[in-house]
């Protein structure tokens, strides 16, 4: 990984995580981190999936909160994110990305978890739903929270940094505008409100960069042509079915959220999964758990505090 050095509190991170060996014909590390008991049952264990740009980390301050409550909480940084390895042109698949987190699944002997997901999680958490609906997957879903995320494509607000990283063409000047200078600018046009402090911006960008992430960044918004893709045929549906076969389906937002607005889970409840609970939280914005982790807790663990 070189020798980056980090700020305190991600250096801690860092070295209480570890790493997984993944990948079939290349062999990849992901890096995840996990708290509490590893001998946790699936009922009393929760995954959390982060989104763009983030990683793990993203979740540090909802930690304790949801500790309280589940006995094990395993959070892995996808590839080519966070501590994960980040290959050189590598496109960012979702689909691939939930054929490593089964890896992940198997070496933690994880059979199962409520999942907790934001942003680009959420897509990936409806893979994995996909993939138990259809039997496919050993996995068991016992719950899904999914928070901010683009679930419906053609109802989010991407801006023009995004756009020009979708772009080939200008994914050059793209990656020269992931620049420190105009990452919290960035950030803050993403989250709609200005909750979220310079330390965490800081933490943010800190991981993103190692190993350059940061030079990939045209590369890792790719999963969004796989949003496009698949949301109809498949990950929308996922949420229907496994709504109308009684998982415990939840949608927390953020209601200043200026990139995946709050019509996204009006719609999902409304057009896909009528029996999901919608929690909307007044002023928060995209990265809910890092601008909000008190509301954010408030909306997430009320459910799990009623089963125990």
């Amino acid at each position: 990984m070189g020798s980056e050095a980090f700020i305190p509190d991600v250096s801690d991170w860092l070295r209480r995580g570890t790493f997984v060996t993944v990948g079939d014909e290349q062999k990849w590390s992901m890096f995840v981190q996990e708290f509490g008991d590893s001998s946790a049952p699936p009922q009393s264990t929760a995954l959390l999936l982060h989104g763009f740009p983030e990683s793990s980390f993203s979740f540090n301050r909802v930690l304790d909160g949801l500790l309280r409550v589940f006995d094990r909480v395993v959070a892995p940084d996808f590839l080519g994110f966070g501590f994960s390895d980040k290959p050189d042109d590598h496109p960012n698949s979702i689909l691939q990305q939930v054929d490593l987190l089964e890896v992940v699944f198997a070496d933690l002997q994880l059979k199962g978890a409520h999942i907790i997901a934001h942003d680009m999680g959420d897509a990936a958490a409806c893979e994995i739903l996909a993939r138990q609906n259809e039997g496919s997957s050993t996995f068991s879903v016992l719950s899904l929270t999914l928070t901010n995320g683009p679930l419906v494509q053609e109802r989010t607000d991407p801006g023009l940094n995004i756009r020009l990283l979708r772009s080939i063409r200008f994914s050059g000047l793209a990656v020269r505008l992931a620049a420190r200078p105009l990452f919290g600018p960035q950030v803050h046009r993403a989250n709609g409100t200005k909750n979220i402090s310079k330390a965490d911006i800081m933490h943010m960008w800190e991981i993103l960069a190692v190993s350059g992430g940061h030079r990939q960044v045209h590369l890792l918004i790719q999963y969004l042509d796989e949003c496009d893709d698949l949301q109809d045929p498949r990950w929308l549906p996922a949420l229907t079915k496994a709504g109308e076969q009684d998982v415990p389906i939840r949608l927390v937002w953020g209601d200043a959220d200026r990139v995946s607005p709050v019509e996204i889970a009006k719609n999902v409840q409304e057009q896909y999964c009528p029996s999901a609970s919608l929690r909307v939280i007044r002023n928060g914005g995209h990265f809910l758990q890092l601008d909000s982790p008190e509301e954010w807790l408030g909306a997430v663990l009320p459910p799990f505090l009623k089963r125990s």
